[in-house]
């Protein structure tokens, strides 16, 4: 009888448990410096590569890449000299692209080979400007020929009508485009998506409607819209109404307005505008956000956890396909200290609180109260979501905002060139790419000191410390 039950126990554990099963990335230590590229200013029309998106691709079973350019709106071809190695050889230059001239208000700030000519390409509309259905395209690097894509629920409901700044329409690219990576054909297929391979990743706060998280979609070539894998909207888009916002850590804090202050012109006397109580009324919806402190008068977060507000998404994410390693990872950039919407940066970071309050300049908050408040500063994290966890997703058993991620920070010390960590144009982790011939974790990185101002790639190998098994299928985070 003993031998029965054995017999029956080994049959459930193969029932169980895939023979696939794998570990989802979840420690830097889990990742071994390999070496990498140094990406040539490469010049065109005037412009270089320093303000690269960090979007890059690597055609399957070659050494060409396809990557944006920059504030020029091109893209460019890079091929391999040699391979990746601490020494970080120079790309060489090849062709080169101008997408979505013919859009207004549009860039290509990703892109991803569909064959040896042909490049698909995506962007996001610059702040507040309408929905387009042309956020997609085709680029023939040979020819110059461009095809304009469709993408979009396109019909004549009131949500979807292109032309109204904040709709369904304006989420949809704002979330998915702007960022590429590639799922694999299994996966895929395993989940009813057979054919879907090109994932659409990016996210992130760029205004008001954008998610407020990174997102993720399967799409092929041809498809009227992507299918959501993940997202986390805002109530004015959200399925259900109410705000979703992605975790992060809670160092940050809100200098507010205070009712009847006059300094501000969101906030005479009597007024009862939301803006009253934070400087910018979408933060207030965030979860567990309350006043910590009355004198100087801040907000922020009253729990453990911080929540997504404007962070930055890396433009592109990696699907691992290791034999023992799972994850979708994305590059988050935070912002840490005060966040005050008269900064007009990207973060709306106060870098430095003594001179940004010096009473001499026309800041609506009080001008010197704050002055002696934290020193700014910005964190970089790799965000690692379990693709189990999308497949649900896209199973329609749970919502595109509930799968959470297991957070990373790096450690870039053992690189030749240093990070750096400024008031403008910090380094960051501006895109992540698989690399599915070589099993390397590309990270790219943007703004590097030493007089490097143009991106490096830094490739990665993964180290098998646990064995290859995993329970899996969960859809809970954790910082690491």
């Amino acid at each position: 009888m003993g031998r029965i039950n054995l017999i029956i126990y080994v049959i459930f554990l193969v029932a169980v448990v895939p023979a696939n099963a794998k570990t989802l990335l979840s420690s830097w230590s889990d990742l071994t410096l390999v070496g990498g590229f140094t990406v040539p200013p490469t010049i065109i029309d005037g412009y270089n590569t320093r303000y690269a998106s960090g979007s890059f691709d690597k055609r399957p079973s070659t050494n060409k890449w396809i990557a944006h350019h920059g504030t020029s709106g091109y893209i460019v071809e890079y091929t391999e000299p040699s391979e990746p190695d601490m020494t970080f050889p120079t790309l060489t230059v090849g062709r080169y692209g101008h997408p979505f001239t013919t859009v207004a208000n549009m860039a290509a700030m990703a892109a991803q080979w569909i064959d040896a000519d042909n490049v698909l390409c995506s962007g996001r509309l610059t702040y507040s400007h309408p929905g387009t259905y042309n956020w997609v395209s085709i680029w023939n690097l040979e020819t110059g020929v461009e095809t304009l894509q469709i993408v979009g629920n396109v019909d004549d409901t009131f949500d979807w009508a292109e032309g109204y700044n904040y709709n369904k329409l304006f989420h949809l690219h704002q979330a998915l485009g702007g960022g590429f990576t590639r799922i694999p054909s299994d996966w895929a297929a395993a989940n009813n998506l057979t054919g879907k391979t090109v994932g659409m990743t990016c996210g992130g706060y760029d205004a008001l409607s954008s998610p407020m998280g990174p997102a993720a979609g399967a799409f092929a070539v041809g498809d009227v819209a992507p299918v959501y894998l993940m997202d986390y909207p805002t109530s004015t888009v959200s399925s259900d109404g109410e705000n979703h916002y992605e975790i992060r850590d809670k160092n940050y804090f809100f200098p507010t307005y205070v009712d009847g202050d006059t300094a501000s012109p969101l906030c005479p006397s009597g007024t009862s505008y939301s803006g009253c109580n934070n400087p910018i009324p979408i933060f207030a919806g965030t979860p567990n956000f309350g006043v910590l402190q009355d004198s100087p008068r801040l907000s922020g977060p009253t729990g453990d956890t911080g929540y997504f507000l404007a962070d930055i998404v890396s433009h592109g994410a990696g699907w691992i396909n290791d034999s023992n390693y799972k994850g979708l990872a994305y590059g988050i950039q935070s912002p840490n200290g005060y966040l005050d919407y008269d900064t007009q940066t990207d973060t709306f970071l106060v870098y430095d609180p003594s001179s940004f309050y010096d009473g001499s300049t026309a800041h609506y908050l009080h001008p010197t109260d704050y002055a002696g408040g934290p020193a700014g500063s910005f964190t970089n994290n790799l965000y690692v979501y379990d693709p189990d966890c999308l497949a649900q997703v896209a199973a329609g058993t749970i919502h595109e905002w509930e799968c959470s991620p297991t957070i990373i920070t790096p450690d870039f010390s053992n690189l030749p060139i240093s990070t750096v960590d400024r008031a403008t144009l910090p380094t960051k982790i501006g895109g992540v790419f698989w690399d599915d011939d070589r099993k390397y974790l590309w990270l790219i990185l943007t703004q590097m000191s030493n007089g490097n101002l143009y991106p490096m790639l830094v490739a990665y190998r993964i180290q098998d410390h646990h064995g290859g098994m995993s329970s899996g299928g969960t859809c809970t985070g954790s910082i690491k």
